[in-house]
């Protein structure tokens, strides 16, 4: 069962001159009671009825309300998709888009709606079903050699703090560091950073254990 309830902006009101000041009453808490009794009989199935869902995100309006969730109910593909909950009404189960996705995040202005996913913002016409990309530019500078640096750095210190043994295999974890760090200024690429994380992590003779990065690939010029 879903309760949805919507608090309404309260509006604060300064004295003026030559003005009484207006009088409010004061607010009373709002009490909410939940009836456990039998609740796991009263519990209400509201997406596909297969497949996984997660990631719900509701959106009330007058007349419905609407539930946002990522499915692999199509063909296991994860799309977004949404239950119209309308009362006295049977809930309708619709698509709102064909792109794959694994997350995404849902912001209101005032009546507008938008969503963010996979690096896009979209408008989101909750009534109409329909998303609506956004283009937007931006340009900024990229230092790579700060960026491989901090990268070492982090994950290093990651080891550091959360490596199973203690002694390091009796090796000198801050030593080793030491001497690798003095490559950094010669790599040009992610792929370099990785492969010499990962010849660090080799000193320590261990199995099951890696360091990777992924994104888009820069190249930098030495």
């Amino acid at each position: 069962m879903m309760t949805l309830i919507n608090l309404k902006n309260i509006e604060h009101f300064s004295e003026k001159k030559n003005q009484k000041p207006v009088k409010t009453r004061p607010i009373k808490a709002l009490e909410i009671t939940i009836n456990t009794d039998d609740i796991m009989q009263r519990i209400e199935n509201i997406s596909p009825s297969f497949g996984l869902q997660e990631s719900p995100f509701v959106i009330g309006t007058k007349e419905a309300t609407q539930m946002y969730y990522l499915s692999n109910y199509d063909e296991g593909d994860t799309k977004l998709w949404k239950t119209i909950i309308t009362p006295f009404e049977k809930n309708k189960i619709e698509k709102v888009s064909d792109e794959k996705m694994s997350s995404f995040q849902i912001a209101q202005s005032k009546d507008t709606y938008f969503i963010l996913a996979k690096g896009n913002i979209q408008s989101l016409e909750v009534e109409k079903n329909k998303l609506e990309k956004i283009d937007i530019t931006y340009t900024f500078p990229k230092n790579l050699a700060a960026e491989f640096n901090q990268m070492f750095t982090e994950a290093w210190a990651g080891f550091e703090e959360n490596f199973y043994d203690s002694e390091f295999h009796s090796e000198d974890w801050t030593a080793l560091k030491e001497k690798y760090a003095q490559y950094l200024p010669y790599l040009t690429n992610r792929s370099q950073l990785r492969l010499l994380f990962n010849d660090m992590l080799g000193e320590l003779n261990t199995s099951h254990f890696g360091f990777n990065s992924n994104g888009k690939e820069k190249k930098r010029v030495l």
